[in-house]
């Protein structure tokens, strides 16, 4: 059985950013091991969603920007990352509103999951009207 091993928000944003040269040839290093099968990597929704803000408040990185180096990060099979296809529909949402990241992921479960959405935030409840 292949084992599986979890990294945080600092390796993805190493990673992405490569804006610390030594720990940016560790963070490829995990990468470059888990694709060729060593390992599979974990990235929990929580830290998708951490990495999101760190990208907007942080790095004042556009949204489409974070949305599509979030996307190819989760997007390989030898990712393992629990519930991608609600985390690329908060990304979508992400992309073309200006809610917060959890914002766009509890509209993104409400709507995977059949659930009523019950609000008080008037730009939730226009997305939610929304065809």
């Amino acid at each position: 059985m292949t084992p599986i091993v979890a990294i945080d928000t600092n390796v993805i944003a190493r990673f992405l950013r490569e804006d610390h040269s030594q720990l940016f040839d560790q963070a490829s290093d995990i990468f470059t091991r888990c694709q060729n099968g060593e390992f599979r990597l974990y990235i929990d929704p929580v830290i998708v969603a951490e990495t999101a803000w760190l990208f907007s408040s942080h790095y004042n990185l556009p949204r489409s920007e974070i949305v599509k180096q979030l996307i190819t990060l989760i997007s390989p099979d030898w990712i393992i990352c629990p519930q991608k296809r609600i985390l690329i529909s908060a990304l979508a949402t992400f992309t073309r509103t200006n809610l917060s990241f959890i914002d766009c992921w509890l509209i993104a479960v409400c709507e995977r999951k059949g659930i009523a959405l019950k609000t008080f935030d008037d730009q939730i409840i226009r997305i939610l009207k929304k065809p």
